[in-house]
């Protein structure tokens, strides 16, 4: 899964955010094998504007779900949490 942070969340806000998906997959049954916010991804331009951000910071979730069912609740989760712009599932 890729995620696309809002940049004025400074450090702490960042680390605390990321932390937050993560209980909440490992909530589902989840296995959280690696949270990628380094090179090369970290804070980047988009290529376009997003809720008025013209930065953003890229993290990478790679976790395994065996109830496919929580995907759908994990989906609700990403959509109401406001420090996202966007994100993206997929499968490898």
């Amino acid at each position: 899964m890729m995620v696309i942070f809002r940049p004025d969340l400074g450090e702490d806000g960042l680390r605390e955010s990321m932390e937050k998906i993560k209980e909440f997959i490992e909530k589902g049954g989840g296995v959280v094998e690696e949270m990628n916010d380094r090179y090369p991804w970290g804070r980047r331009e988009l290529a376009y504007e997003i809720k008025k951000f013209k930065e953003g910071y890229y993290v990478i979730y790679n976790f395994s779900l065996e109830n496919v069912n929580y995907l759908e609740e994990l989906k609700n989760f990403l959509r109401l949490n406001n420090d996202l712009l966007r994100w993206m599932i997929l499968r490898r």
